[in-house]
């Protein structure tokens, strides 16, 4: 496999990890914090959701973070002075169909170019992404998670 699509297939792969985890960070930290809000299958059932999910586009990520109370990640908070909430969305769209043109044995071709821009993309995501469900989870809690 050409490394441009390796390190492409690669880095879709972490965000989808990385924002799995994250989200089930938030569940523990939920569950730790406010524990007798939900029942213990309410969850177990989160957690299972969790490690059931795949992808890493809007519309998953999206349904990710809605499982531990946070609706609607919003990509405005996200963006910045090099991405627009719909360019957002367009990333991870297109870093997603790559990956699974990759993983599915399609053609698919990919720059280096594209990569690195994708590399740093995925920090800024995840730094940003952080910084919103920490925010969300101190307002519900009234105390700041460990990653804050």
């Amino acid at each position: 496999m050409h490394s441009a699509k390796r390190h492409s297939w690669f880095l879709s792969a972490a965000l989808e990890a990385y924002c799995e985890r994250l989200c089930g960070e938030c569940n523990i930290y939920l569950k730790e914090k406010l524990g007798g809000l939900l029942d213990k299958a309410d969850y177990d059932f989160i957690e299972r959701s969790i490690k059931g999910s795949h992808g890493a586009d809007t519309k998953h990520i999206t349904g990710l973070f809605s499982l531990v109370g946070i609706p609607c990640i919003t990509y405005e908070s996200i963006g910045g002075q090099k991405n627009s909430p719909a360019g957002i969305r367009k990333e991870l769209r297109a870093m997603a169909s790559v990956r699974n043109r990759i993983a599915h044995g399609a053609k698919s071709t990919v720059s280096e170019g594209r990569v690195f821009y994708w590399r740093n993309f995925v920090f800024r995501f995840a730094d940003k992404l952080e910084d919103i469900t920490g925010n969300h989870l101190a307002k519900r809690t009234n105390t700041n998670p460990p990653w804050q």
